[in-house]
């Protein structure tokens, strides 16, 4: 009887080795898919911060363009008298 309590002893003892050693395994290939999605968050806010910036950018670069375009119209607007007779008639 002692020798069956031994022999379960030891089987039960290469259970949970075996039952450690898989949880282990998991807890790692776990963990290291949680950093891969860390890493991916992060690049991802990166790339978000960068189109942000450049969006913003192309913005203000459009609004400047736009501005000139109407101080070279009024700069030019004497000179425009078909301009000036288009609005006159239309308003």
């Amino acid at each position: 009887m002692a020798e069956m309590n031994q022999n379960f002893s030891i089987q039960e003892e290469q259970i949970y080795t075996k039952w450690t050693e898989q949880a282990e395994a998991f807890l790692a290939a776990n963990e290291a898919l949680e950093r891969k999605e860390l890493a991916e968050i992060e690049r991802s806010r990166k790339f978000k911060l960068g189109a942000n910036i450049l969006f913003t950018a192309v913005m203000i670069f459009s609004i400047i363009q736009i501005f000139f375009g109407i101080v070279l119209i009024l700069i030019q607007f004497p000179e425009m008298s078909w301009l000036k007779n288009l609005l006159i008639s239309y308003f």
